[in-house]
Formats: C-alpha cells, sequence, structure tokens
C-alpha cells in the first residue's frame, strides 16, 4: 500500500514538473493575426531577424487596455503594466524607410501584404498610425506585423523598441480554422 502511495505521489511530482516545464516553454496563441496554435518559447539569441515571430510587450497605456479588453493573455510582471504580450513577424529593421498609404505599409517603398489599417475589432475601436505617417526606424527599432489584415501590430500601437522583445517563438503545433 505504502509503494502505491509513493508511485502515486512521483507520478503527480513528475506531471506537475512536466507541465510546469511546458507552461515556461510554450504558449498558445489565440489572435488570429498568427495561426492560432502553440508556440516554442525560445530564448532570443544574437540579433533580430526581419522575418521571425517573437513575443512583445506593448508599452502604449492606450493599447495595453484594448488589448486587454479582446481577451489576449499575459504574463504577470513579465511585461510593464502587466500588458499582454503578442506574437509578431518582424517586418521593418533598423534604417527601413516605413510608411502607411491608402493601400497599407510600404517598407523600402515595398507594400506589405496584407496591411491596410482597419478602425475597430470585434467591437473594439482602434487607432491607426494615419495615412502619411513615415519614419526611418533608428537603432533598435522595428516595425511589427501580423499575418492578416486583422492584426492589432505596429500600424496601431507604432514602433517596438528591443528592450520589448520577450522571447523568439516557432510555431509547434496549428490548430485547424475551421
Amino acid at each position: 500500500m505504502m509503494l502505491r502511495f509513493k508511485i502515486i505521489g512521483s507520478s503527480l511530482f513528475l506531471l506537475f514538473v512536466i507541465v510546469k516545464v511546458l507552461n515556461n516553454t510554450v504558449t498558445k496563441n489565440i489572435s488570429i493575426s498568427e495561426p492560432i496554435g502553440y508556440y516554442v518559447k525560445l530564448p532570443i539569441s544574437g540579433k533580430i531577424k526581419r522575418g521571425n515571430k517573437y513575443l512583445i510587450c506593448v508599452t502604449s497605456l492606450k493599447y495595453i487596455q484594448m488589448l486587454k479588453h479582446l481577451g489576449l493573455p499575459y504574463i504577470r510582471n513579465q511585461c510593464p503594466y502587466n500588458s499582454p504580450y503578442l506574437i509578431k513577424q518582424v517586418a521593418g529593421m533598423p534604417y527601413d524607410l516605413i510608411r502607411i498609404t491608402r493601400s497599407g505599409v510600404l517598407i523600402n517603398n515595398k507594400l506589405q501584404q496584407n496591411s491596410f489599417g482597419f478602425s475597430s475589432a470585434h467591437g473594439t475601436k482602434l487607432y491607426p498610425l494615419p495615412i502619411g505617417y513615415r519614419t526611418i526606424l533608428g537603432k533598435d527599432e522595428y516595425f511589427m506585423l501580423g499575418i492578416t489584415p486583422h492584426s492589432v501590430d505596429s500600424r496601431y500601437f507604432g514602433i517596438v523598441n528591443r528592450n520589448q522583445f520577450y522571447k523568439q517563438t516557432l510555431l509547434i503545433f496549428k490548430e485547424n480554422s475551421s
């Protein structure tokens, strides 16, 4: 009987450790701006790369409230102001020219796919960067985009600084979106 309790106790402890490790290394994306599914969180090693996806912390208080209203997850005490974290793709790198036009976002005069702005999501008012906005990204500044036009990304909350990057992500399991 005592052996049975030890086995059960050991099994429960092992299950706890596995869940704890997975909770710290895997995150679920529930937003349609990137494929819905599970992403492994990796340390950021080396330089930030265009096209890679990262977990970022939003620092604009206006957008933090909006993202919370949309129900996006956050990790307590991870991002400033307990901001929800977002998985976004790096589209603009330091020293790139960013322009907002009626057609969408131009980066170095190349129109980015699915990058036109919209003014609301799920009944929440959004405030996109104005048409005519133009900037050259500085050192350690990035412009983040999702892969769908309905992504709340740098078109709304603006430039992301290197210190807002939390982890690199890699999709490991995509859920069917039927």
